[in-house]
């Protein structure tokens, strides 16, 4: 089922908001079922740490800064897991150039 558009999750929203957390909750099983094996422990633990930030805020807005605050921290240490990933890469192979060592040059 593809996810409505904007306007009718809005709508959905305002009238039944135990309907959209039933199609969150849907979706977000839907996509780790889709995910490799091995990801899917992770990206369950992600879940739960979400749903957890917006158990412990009582308004929308407060589990909103939360969640932005994770996602900051988490992208803070991307960085430092792109150099690790690059150490465990192996060497690259130096390639040869065939080029000839001599070039002749022209006075303009």
């Amino acid at each position: 089922m593809p996810l409505p558009d904007f306007d009718t999750l809005l709508k959905m929203a305002h009238q039944n908001p135990d309907a959209l957390e039933q199609l969150r909750r849907d979706k977000s099983e839907q996509l780790i079922q889709q995910a490799p094996d091995h990801a899917q422990r992770r990206l369950r633990g992600l879940l739960f740490q979400i749903e957890s930030q917006q158990n412990l805020h009582s308004c929308a807005m407060g589990a909103c800064i939360a969640l932005s605050k994770m996602m900051h921290q988490s992208f803070a240490r991307l960085p430092s897991a792109l150099k690790q990933f690059n150490h465990s890469l192996p060497e690259p192979t130096p390639c040869k150039v065939n080029a000839s060592p001599t070039a002749t040059l022209y006075k303009f």
